[in-house]
């Protein structure tokens, strides 16, 4: 009987390690940005990266000192998540257009952050 229950253990174990890992490493948004806080820039889009686990929205952006900023990146949404919100691909979005971008800052204090919405130059807003 305690061979049964020591295999039994082993296996759940292995089983735990092996698909639990995974899970429990994701993290939650609210542990890598201030979603109380939302940062508002009119910023220059310069590249997407169009991939999984999420989307990345490349900016530069000048600062209020008038430094420019390059390549402040915004995590947005997965590429599951950005095709349930009805965008396809990136070509929806123009690199070298300027968007109003509201996102929640990171909590690090680094450049860049977390997608809240984006708005183009006619006014047509991009959003979960």
């Amino acid at each position: 009987m305690t061979s049964r229950f020591a295999a039994l253990a082993a296996a759940v174990g292995f089983i735990q390690l092996m698909f639990g890992a995974p899970v429990t490493a994701h993290h939650a948004i609210g542990a890598t940005v201030d979603t109380t806080t939302e940062v508002v820039h009119d910023m220059v889009l310069t590249k997407i990266d169009w991939i999984n686990p999420h989307a990345w929205f490349h900016f530069n952006v000048r600062q209020a000192n008038g430094a420019l900023l390059k390549d402040v990146m915004i995590e947005w949404l997965s590429l599951a998540g950005l095709k349930q919100s009805g965008y396809s691909r990136p070509s929806e979005f123009s690199v070298g257009a300027t968007y109003k971008v509201t996102y929640n800052p990171n909590r690090d204090g680094s450049p860049g952050g977390h997608l809240v919405r984006m708005v183009d130059q006619e006014g047509n807003v991009y959003q979960r």
